[in-house]
């Protein structure tokens, strides 16, 4: 009877979720599905889809603009998120290390707030960094502590253990760098550009430019 009425009810979540939620629009450019922290209010023309769980509102200090986040991605233990990112569904960012170094790996044992551990262990905890223009496909998983570099690129179903550079595409278990969007001369234009700090109205002019980065830098200079 119990695992019946679980069932029923995980019905009617599921129902209320796909079918009734509205999203929260604010200044008419970014919708949200799903329940935020109050650092990503301020963001435009970003979109968070529906199911997306934070887990550590206090980690989340910045979050730009023009983001897309998936359903059922849980971010965790992540400091900032850049400008013009791209997080597909499923994805699992800032996931916590479990203590090795106690009796048992399990959180009773080295988190007081969990049990019956006498003190919160010394294990280092790094939060995870999100520059911009970075995509992350679906199904990937990327440690606490880690930094994805501007421009980067994950491969889908990757587990990132390490840093990413900039513009670096990395994939497999764990990730590992498969080669580079650009040229080098390319990647330093563009990061010394910082072109997604541009005004808007000068990014869409420069539109016809897209597929060309070194003009397109260029006209955005001026």
């Amino acid at each position: 009877m119990l695992e019946k009425l679980l069932r029923i009810k995980s019905s009617i979540g599921s129902f209320i979720r796909d079918n009734l939620v509205s999203p929260t629009i604010i200044d008419k450019s970014s919708k949200f599905y799903s329940v935020i922290p109050g650092s990503i209010l301020k963001s435009k023309y970003s979109t968070i889809c529906i199911g997306v769980q934070f887990l550590s509102w206090d980690a989340l200090e910045h979050f730009g603009n023009f983001n897309f986040i998936g359903d059922r991605a849980i971010i965790d233990h992540c400091k900032s998120i850049g400008s013009y990112c791209s997080i597909s569904m499923d994805v699992k960012i800032g996931l916590r290390n479990h203590s090795l170094d106690t009796v048992c790996s399990s959180p009773f044992f080295y988190r007081k707030s969990k049990g019956f551990g006498i003190k919160n262990s010394p294990t280092e905890s790094r939060a995870t960094i999100i520059e911009h223009d970075v995509l992350i496909s679906a199904n990937t998983i990327v440690l606490e502590g880690v930094k994805l570099s501007t421009g980067c690129v994950v491969a889908a179903g990757a587990v990132v253990v390490s840093d990413v550079p900039p513009y670096a595409i990395v994939g497999g278990v764990p990730a590992k760098i498969l080669k580079y969007r650009f040229s080098e001369e390319i990647i330093d234009a563009l990061l010394i550009s910082e072109w997604w700090n541009c005004d808007l109205d000068k990014i869409k002019n420069a539109s016809s430019l897209f597929n060309d980065p070194l003009k397109f830098i260029e006209e955005i200079k001026n």
